[in-house]
């Protein structure tokens, strides 16, 4: 993989004049696929563009998504210095010491590791410090503490002093190393998984809890509880249900008061000599049909439900097949009938 060009211009180390300058010659292929190769190539350049404007968030976006696309170590130091440029300490210092390892033998060496320097120092003056973990394979799931924090390679600031890393991957063992965070120095800590053949580990499942003994069963026989009767269920059911029909029934006479109200006024409406006393008889008479109509209807309902509650909820044994509930109307009346053993 052939590096991009484009590293510093004078003591600034910015991606300005000379990384636009280095743009039309930049590497010819970024990855073998070509597809991806052109995709990498228009990131960066996208990169390099939000650089030299000021938008430093968007470059961080467009080099990142080249990286993925066509890794180069090129990436990793303008991912850094984007970063630098928002004021991003941690984030800066990451990728700077990714590109320190991705291109060790590059000439800028020296003046990257003054950088990284500066950054571990700002980092210290704030209590924490960076650590790296790293796995073989890549991708195992770390906790830090006991704490899940992400997966490998994973960076993070902690404070000084001894922690732990647990490394969790499917198919390898649980692995658990110990390490020292000096104040002023970011470390990395490498971990070789070991394959395990027996146990296979969710990716980001926590290590398995010890499986506590068997505790001996009592030897006496144990009297399984006798199920409640069915009495006292039914006996609410049935007590409901003469409640519902209760009130059914009175919806039923409010009907039946209703509907002779009506009847009155109809009657002294066909007697009266003036108009206005015959609206007055009229309007008494529609309102009364109309509520007749109504608890009409909410009465039967309530009385049919209620009925059929206090049958459902009766036992087996009461329950009589000749057992009836109607509901009747006529012209002017309606009323209800019960048939059976209560």
């Amino acid at each position: 993989m052939t590096q991009l060009c484009c590293r510093r211009s004078g003591r600034r180390w910015a991606l300005t004049g000379a990384l636009l300058a280095c743009i039309a010659w930049t590497v010819p292929a970024l990855g073998d696929d070509q597809d991806d190769s052109l995709a990498a190539r228009q990131r960066y350049r996208a990169g390099a563009a939000a650089y030299a404007s000021g938008h430093y968030a968007d470059a961080v976006e467009q080099f990142l998504a080249a990286d993925r696309l066509a890794p180069s170590a090129a990436l990793s130091y303008d991912v850094a210095r984007a970063y630098e440029k928002l004021g991003q300490v941690s984030l800066a210092l990451r990728w700077y010491r990714d590109y320190l390892r991705r291109a060790h033998d590059a000439p800028d060496v020296e003046q990257v590791r003054r950088t990284v320097r500066t950054l571990q120092n700002a980092l210290r003056d704030k209590g924490v410090q960076q650590v790296t973990v790293r796995s073989t394979p890549r991708g195992a799931t770390v906790a830090i503490d006991g704490e899940p924090v992400g997966v490998t390679p994973w960076s993070g600031d902690l404070p000084p002093g001894h922690h732990r890393a647990t490394l969790a991957y499917e198919g390898y063992a649980y692995t658990t190393q110990s390490f020292v965070l000096p104040p002023a120095e970011a470390v990395d800590v490498d971990v070789e998984l070991t394959p395990n053949t027996s146990v296979k580990a969710s990716p980001g499942a926590p290590p398995p809890a010890a499986v506590a003994p068997a505790q001996p069963q009592p030897s006496s026989m144990s009297i399984a509880p006798a199920p409640e009767p069915e009495r006292s269920s039914s006996s609410a059911t049935r007590t409901v249900g003469i409640v519902v029909a209760s009130v059914g029934a009175a919806a039923l006479g409010g009907a039946l008061a209703a509907e002779l109200v009506r009847e009155n006024a109809e009657n002294s409406a066909k007697k009266e000599r003036t108009q206005r006393a015959y609206n007055s008889d009229l309007d008494r008479m529609e309102a009364s049909q109309t509520a007749a109509r109504v608890l009409l209807g909410v009465g039967s309902g309530l009385v049919v439900t209620g009925g059929v509650l206090f049958f459902v909820g009766a036992p087996r044994k009461e329950t009589q097949s000749g057992s009836q509930v109607g509901v009747g109307c006529t012209g002017r009346y309606c009323g209800a009938t019960f048939a059976g053993r209560f």
